[in-house]
C-alpha cells in the first residue's frame, strides 16, 4: 500500500535503481543545504509573574523551546515585590526538569500587585524556593550572569515591570564587575526584547508601573530592543485549550494558572507570549517590524515612538490572530520532554512534505543525536496512524496507531532502536493516516 502511495508523488523513484539513487543524492543534498543548525539562544527572563496568566504561558514557551534546544535560559527574576511569584516560577521551572535555575526578584521597591494563581501554584505543586526576603536581589544575579556571559551572547527577554532593568542599568561597578551596568550590558546582551508601550505611543500596564524607572530603562539601554507593544498580542487569545480541561489543571501548573486567572475555557491576550516566542525564533513568519525608531517614556510611563537611529522597533501584525494563537497554544500543551532528550533538538529543515499536506495537519519534525521528534496537532478527534518505511517501501516500524482526541501529541523514534539501524541506504519515509486521509514525510539520516 505505502508503495503505491509514493508512487502515486513520483513513481520514477521505484522504477531504475539510478533515478532511485539520485533522488535520494538530492533529497541529501537538499536536506544539507537547508538544515543549517541553530545556536540556541541565552535568555534572560524578566517578569511580573503574578499580575496575569500570560507570564505563565510566555514562561511555559520559553521551557519548550529549551526541550527542543533552540533556548538556554541562564536565569530570570521577579519585577515584583509578590511574595509568592518566584516560588510559582520556581514550580512552572520545576515541572519542565529545570529546578536550579536562577531566580532573581526585586528588592527596595514596593511592588505588590495581587495574583489569582501563584498561592494556588506554590501550595499545590512541588518547588524549593525560600522565602522572598532570602531570595538574591536580580540586580545582583543579572551581573553575575552577565559577568561571566561571552561577550554579545546574551537576549532579554523582559514582559513585566521594568524595574529590574532600570535598576541593572544605573547599577555601579562593584567586586562581580568593573563595569557599571551600561557598560555590562553593552558588552554582554545582544539584545533586549520588551513586552511594553503602543507604537506611536500611549500608556499601558508594564510601563506605567514605576513610570519614572521606565523612562530610565529606555534612555540608558545601550543596545538593540524590540518591543511588543500592547496591541499586538490584545486580540491573540489563547489558555483556553488548557483552562477547559479538568485534568490539564489538576497536572500541569501553566494550566492551573490559566483556569485561576480566567475560569475554565477563557482565551487571555498572549502580551507576554508574543515577545518571549520573537526573543527566540524572531519573525518566524508571524510578524514584521518597523524602521528603526526612538522609543521614549515620560515619568507616568506614557511611551513615545517616532523615527530616529536609536535601533529601536516595534513588531507588527502579519498573520492573523488565530493562526498565532494556534502556535502558541500548541506550544503550551506540548509535555515537557523526558529528561534524556532536552536540548539538543534542532527543527528539520526544509519542510519534509513531499506534496503539499492533504491531511492539514499541523506538524513539525526534530531530531538530535537521540532521537527524531513529531510534534502535531489535531482539530478533532481523529483516527491515527504513523508507519515508518525504508527507501523500498518496507514498513519497519509502527510509531503510533489508534483513535486521539483533539490536541497536541508527541511521538519520538529514538536512534538506538534497531528499527532506526535498519536505514542503511540513509532515507525514511513517514506516512501519516488520519482518517484515511494520507501524507507521507520524508527523513534523512545524519548520523
Amino acid at each position: 500500500m505505502f508503495k503505491t502511495g509514493i508512487m502515486a508523488y513520483y513513481p520514477e523513484i521505484f522504477q531504475k535503481s539510478k533515478t532511485l539513487s539520485l533522488f535520494l543524492l538530492f533529497l541529501c543534498f537538499s536536506f544539507v543545504v537547508g538544515d543549517v543548525g541553530n545556536d540556541k539562544v541565552n535568555i534572560l527572563f524578566d517578569t511580573d509573574f503574578a499580575t496575569d496568566c500570560d507570564d505563565a504561558g510566555a514562561l511555559a514557551i520559553l521551557h519548550r523551546m529549551a526541550d527542543l534546544g533552540e533556548a538556554r535560559i541562564l536565569g530570570m527574576a521577579l519585577s515584583t515585590s509578590n511574595p509568592t511569584g518566584a516560588s510559582a516560577m520556581d514550580v512552572i521551572n520545576h515541572y519542565y526538569g529545570r529546578p536550579d535555575i536562577p531566580i532573581g526578584v526585586l528588592k527596595d521597591l514596593e511592588l505588590t500587585p495581587e495574583s489569582r494563581y501563584t498561592d494556588t501554584l506554590t501550595l499545590r505543586f512541588p518547588h524549593d524556593t525560600g522565602p522572598y526576603s532570602e531570595l538574591t536581589d536580580a540586580t545582583e544575579m543579572y551581573r553575575r550572569i552577565l559577568a561571566r556571559a561571552p561577550d554579545s551572547s546574551v537576549t532579554f527577554a523582559v514582559v513585566g515591570f521594568t524595574a529590574n532593568m532600570a535598576k541593572l542599568l544605573k547599577s555601579s561597578a562593584d567586586s562581580i564587575s568593573p563595569l557599571n551596568g551600561v557598560e555590562l550590558v553593552r558588552k554582554k546582551v545582544i539584545a533586549v526584547v520588551v513586552m511594553g508601550g503602543v507604537n506611536p505611543g500611549g500608556d499601558t500596564f508594564n510601563f506605567n508601573h514605576a513610570g519614572h524607572l521606565t523612562k530610565d530603562f529606555l534612555e540608558l539601554c545601550p543596545v538593540k530592543m524590540v518591543f511588543s507593544g500592547k496591541l499586538l498580542g490584545r486580540e491573540v487569545l489563547t489558555g483556553a485549550v488548557l483552562s477547559s480541561n479538568p485534568e490539564l489543571v489538576a497536572a500541569n501548573p501553566v494550566a492551573s494558572a490559566y483556569y485561576h486567572w480566567t475560569g475554565p475555557g477563557v482565551g487571555r491576550p498572549s502580551w507576554d507570549l508574543t515577545a518571549v516566542y520573537y526573543a527566540v525564533r524572531g519573525l518566524d513568519g508571524l510578524w514584521g517590524m518597523t524602521p528603526e525608531g526612538c522609543n521614549s517614556s515620560d515619568e507616568n510611563g506614557w511611551n513615545t515612538f517616532v523615527t530616529g537611529d536609536c535601533e529601536h522597533y516595534y513588531l507588527t501584525e502579519i498573520a492573523s490572530d488565530d493562526s498565532v494563537a494556534r502556535v502558541l497554544d500548541n506550544m503550551m500543551l506540548e509535555a515537557p520532554l523526558p529528561d534524556s532528550l532536552k536540548g539538543d533538538f534542532h527543527e528539520i529543515w526544509p519542510p519534509l512534505f513531499l506534496k503539499p499536506v492533504r491531511t492539514k495537519m499541523k506538524i513539525k519534525a526534530y531530531q538530535s543525536n537521540r532521537a527524531v521528534i513529531l510534534s502535531y496537532h489535531l482539530d478533532q478527534s481523529s483516527d491515527v496512524s504513523l508507519d515508518v518505511f525504508d527507501a523500498q517501501g518496507h514498513r519497519i516500524t509502527e510509531l503510533f496507531r489508534g483513535k486521539q482526541s483533539a490536541g497536541q501529541y508527541t511521538q519520538i523514534w529514538y536512534k538506538n532502536s534497531s528499527e532506526y539501524q535498519m536505514g542503511n541506504q540513509g532515507i525514511f519515509f513517514i506516512q501519516i493516516v488520519i482518517n484515511n486521509v494520507s501524507d507521507v514525510l520524508r527523513y534523512i539520516k545524519t548520523d
